[in-house]
């Protein structure tokens, strides 16, 4: 499963907020629940073996994150 979300920026700030992909690399049991405010209809769980972050500066990856980590990084 993987997700894509748009671009948002604000002039205000000066901050860029850039999309964040998820891709788990296999099947596994949901760990996490996404807060209901970002799910549509049903609750959606997440969890991933690693998430790369990209900044305008640099890359970031993040191994065997916590899905509480996840979860802020999908809602931020």
């Amino acid at each position: 499963v993987s997700r894509r979300l748009p671009v948002t920026t604000s002039s205000d700030t000066g901050v860029e907020l850039l999309p964040v992909e998820i891709t788990p690399d296999e099947q596994k049991e949901p760990v996490a629940a996404i807060a209901p405010s970002l799910s549509t209809s049903t609750q959606t769980r997440v969890s991933a073996s690693s998430c790369k972050v990209e900044f305008r500066h640099g890359n970031m990856t993040l191994e065997n994150p916590s899905p509480e980590l996840l979860t802020v990084l999908i809602r931020e």
